[in-house]
């Protein structure tokens, strides 16, 4: 039993060392692609909800929604940052809560 456990001791140490560091940072960026009635929203939150009976998704810390818009300049989009932001996928109400910014930028 004794020449088992130090192997398994070995193995055991070598395992841990071999597995990539676990992240510092509690909040970590999370996407998701809503389809709203007039088009798809692109949008990333450090948390994502979606309650599924009202079709609401709720972005919360961070939150950032860009907006592709039918303009005469396809490549341009609305891009709306705010603390939280609730998207409704049935009315196409996009409702932004704290502190809210509201930019132009080109389509990535």
């Amino acid at each position: 039993m004794n020449r088992l456990a130090i192997p398994l001791a070995l193995a055991s140490a070598m395992t841990m060392m071999c597995q990539p560091p676990k992240s510092t940072s509690s909040a970590e960026t999370k996407y998701i692609r809503v389809p709203m009635p007039k088009g798809l929203v692109s949008a990333q939150a450090d948390e994502i909800d979606k309650d599924w009976n009202s079709r609401i998704v709720h972005l919360k810390g961070n939150a950032r929604v860009r907006i592709y818009t039918a303009t005469k300049d396809p490549h341009r989009a609305m891009v709306m940052r705010a603390d939280e932001v609730d998207l409704n996928e049935t009315t196409g109400d996009i409702s932004p809560r704290g502190n809210v910014r509201l930019t132009i930028d080109e389509r990535k």
